[in-house]
């Protein structure tokens, strides 16, 4: 599509006071996070397993992030290849090292379903220890949540809210949940949402469409059956300038990839048309390369001898299942599949930055 990809050899640029020793896993059932006032919470992870399968996957992700297999993508094109070994991609010893998750005075918003919450609160788990306070409502999961890490960046999600049924999903996000105008942000991420093109069939038995049916009845402003969810152009008009990064929900279901097949295709044109608009704009620059990306959350499963260890049950302890394609995945003391997804989150905003200040 014209896209010029710029290289960046992290390795060459990664301050080693930068990165701690040790990968970032999370491996505790629940951390405490201190609000403004210094009172203690109570984080839960939630999806806890244990047993012998469990045991044998968390052994092959070790081995797993001991041989590095992330690798740099500075366009779009680049993030959406399944290969490890693409010649114009890179290896950094920042994956999963960094000592925070955000460059300093970064903020970024998060907006999705239980999925991203889950890549999310695996990454609030591994930082845990450099969040000076964190705002957290939501009932025990949290849908909301922001977190101030003391290199004065913040992390902001919400999660399953009515935000994403609202006629006017923007207002809704700022007058109820941020404060604040999406431009704000420095950064933007967003995941699929539960009635992708309002779509609810399959959502009838479950807690979340009674709350938003419930919640439709008694709000004008939203309509669960109907309301299609903000799309990546909705997005990308909401917030015209800055890093936005896609991460697909992890199971394998043909609907999820059907909205992922679609994103992607919306994602590429509106690109295309940035691309061209700046050319235009200044016909001796050399085009920007791509403030979009995408994260897929299954892209570590092949290298996992295809284990999904996936798991249904929030609370409590359960077994990890091999075939859950369709599950939330499986966290607990050997830590978990969305271990991989944060790391990559954290070093996918890191070279977003980046490419901003060249």
């Amino acid at each position: 599509t014209g896209t010029a990809v710029q290289l960046v050899d992290l390795d060459d640029d990664d301050d080693n006071d930068d990165l701690v020793p040790a990968h970032h896993f999370c491996r505790l059932p629940n951390v405490t996070l201190v609000d403004k006032d210094g009172t203690n919470q109570t984080f839960l992870i939630g999806f806890h397993c244990e047993g012998p399968h469990y045991d044998n996957f968390t052994k092959d992700l070790v081995a797993l992030v001991a041989s590095n297999p992330y690798r740099t993508s500075h366009s779009l094109s680049l993030s959406l290849s399944h290969s490890n070994s693409n010649s114009s991609s890179r290896t950094t010893t920042a994956w999963g090292r960094r000592k925070y998750p955000l460059p300093a005075h970064k903020s970024v918003i998060a907006i999705g379903n239980s999925h991203m919450r889950q890549h999310l609160t695996a990454l609030v788990c591994q930082y845990a220890g450099v969040i000076t306070h964190a705002f957290l409502k939501g009932g025990v999961k949290s849908n909301h949540v922001v977190a101030h890490f003391d290199n004065n960046s913040t992390l902001t999600w919400v999660a399953n809210t009515p935000v994403e049924i609202a006629k006017d999903w923007e207002t809704r996000l700022q007058a109820s949940y941020t404060h604040r105008p999406l431009t704000d942000f420095d950064g933007v991420l967003f995941g699929q949402f539960n009635n992708g093109g309002g779509m609810t069939g399959d959502l009838k038995n479950t807690q979340y469409y009674q709350q938003m049916m419930n919640l439709s009845k008694h709000d004008a402003g939203l309509d669960f059956e109907h309301q299609k969810p903000p799309n990546i152009l909705d997005i990308s008009r909401a917030f015209p300038d800055g890093p936005i990064v896609f991460a697909t929900n992890y199971d394998s279901s043909p609907k999820t990839k059907s909205y992922v097949d679609n994103v992607v295709k919306l994602m590429s044109v509106i690109e295309e048309e940035e691309q061209t608009t700046s050319s235009a704009a200044n016909s001796s620059s050399a085009l920007q390369s791509s403030r979009f990306r995408v994260v897929q959350s299954r892209k570590y499963i092949p290298l996992l001898n295809n284990n999904e260890c996936g798991s249904d049950n929030y609370y409590g302890t359960f077994w990890c299942h091999h075939s859950a394609g369709h599950s939330h995945r499986c966290m607990g003391t050997g830590g978990g599949h969305p271990d991989l997804i944060a790391f990559d989150l954290v070093e996918t905003f890191f070279e977003l930055f980046a490419q901003q200040q060249q």
